[in-house]
């Protein structure tokens, strides 16, 4: 299916007011939650984390995804 929203466009100051990110100067000591059912890239994700010196988190699912931010709080979610 698709559908279409019309919405009103915003100027710049607009849009940079509102966005707010997590400032992450490195990764690392960052917890990363890698949600990936694929176990091959499960393991390049995380190693290429753990390299950068961060602590990386692996579920198969969203499901197991939303358990998971029950728990804990991540820096980053890769999906």
């Amino acid at each position: 299916f698709w559908f279409q929203i019309k919405l009103p466009l915003g100027s710049a100051e607009e849009i940079s007011a509102s966005v707010t990110l997590p400032e992450i100067a490195s990764l690392e000591k960052a917890k990363i939650l890698i949600v990936e059912d694929n176990l091959i890239n499960q393991r390049l994700f995380l190693n290429f984390i753990e390299r950068l010196g961060g602590e990386g988190y692996v579920v198969n699912n969203g499901r197991e995804a939303l358990r998971a931010l029950e728990e804990k709080l991540y820096d980053v979610i890769l999906m």
